[in-house]
């Protein structure tokens, strides 16, 4: 997390929002003259190697763009990834989901204020994140208490049945994390890694606003790269 690519002394008055540094959002960059770019995922995850003259790192370089991302920080924020997929799936009572430590959490707990089946719940899932497709198992009872975790799953079901939800919503879900929440009643949702997180944008987008009003900054109308069918 933090400053990766570029100098902390770059000057924009355009900054340009997006959950991942592609290729695509970097061209996007260049054609609104955003001179900084703020994401979720680092645009460097892992260790380089080789810097080659045709790579998206030597092109962010020579176009001189600075590249901040905001990662696990903005999942345990208060306000941040999972309070915005909380907000999104119009939870109330909302609560910390997954303590790794006093005071943070990579997740939350809520309620829905009207209680749905599973079936009817996946459905609202799918609608309220536009996901265009999700993967689910239902747990065969009406869904109120529902626990959120953005991005990859990193709790066990058991954890969520534990703290008396009976939903799951997250993503990149184990086989195996399906076949545990069959057996232990719980409706669990994987309704892709990039639905769970772009819900942070707008919000992000808007404190950015009001912290620097002189500024411009835009949410990178990207497209998410997986397609269902």
């Amino acid at each position: 997390s933090g400053l990766l690519i570029g100098s902390p002394e770059c000057d924009s008055d355009c900054v340009l929002l997006t959950l991942d540094v592609t290729e695509a959002a970097v061209e996007e960059a260049v054609a609104v003259g955003a001179k900084i770019i703020v994401a979720h995922h680092p645009v460097i995850f892992h260790p380089l190697k080789v810097l080659a003259a045709d790579s998206l790192f030597a092109k962010l370089i020579k176009e001189d763009i600075t590249v901040i991302c905001a990662h696990t920080n903005l999942d345990f924020a208060a306000g941040g990834v999972n309070d915005a997929l909380a907000d999104a799936l119009g939870l109330e009572n909302i609560r910390h989901f997954d303590m790794m430590t006093d005071t943070l959490s990579l997740g939350r707990i809520g309620e829905l204020e009207v209680p749905l089946s599973p079936d009817e719940f996946a459905e609202f899932v799918k609608s309220a994140l536009g996901c265009g497709g999700l993967s689910y198992v239902s747990g065969e009872k009406t869904v109120s208490t529902v626990a959120v975790s953005g991005g990859h799953l990193s709790t066990a079901p058991a954890k969520a049945v534990e703290l008396g939800c009976d939903a799951l919503v997250s993503s990149e879900v184990k086989h195996s994390d399906f076949l545990d929440a069959k057996d232990m009643g719980l409706t669990l949702i994987d309704a892709g890694h990039f639905s769970t997180e772009a819900v942070v944008l707008p919000i992000l987008c808007e404190k950015f606003r009001t912290a620097f009003p002189d500024a411009e900054f835009i949410i990178s109308s990207v497209k998410k790269p997986i397609q269902y069918i």
